[in-house]
């Protein structure tokens, strides 16, 4: 998976309706390696918590228009 398709991925799992569920969670922890590998994403250092970086939420802000145009 590519980071910018991984990026969206994440960045709208927080806005379904359920937030942040485990089922959530499972599913955006693959992700967070290849966020963090295009500094999209950073960690703390035992990689328990992670948050976007600014670039990170610039880029998805970007891309947003983008995917919500396909079909």
């Amino acid at each position: 998976m590519d980071a910018d398709t991984a990026l969206l991925r994440a960045w709208n799992l927080g806005m379904d309706d359920e937030g942040w569920s485990d089922a959530v969670i499972d599913e955006a922890e693959p992700l967070i390696p290849i966020l963090v590998k295009a500094g999209y994403a950073a960690t703390d250092d035992d990689a328990q918590t992670w948050w976007f970086t600014a670039e990170g939420v610039a880029r998805a802000e970007q891309l947003e228009p983008e995917s919500e145009s396909l079909p």
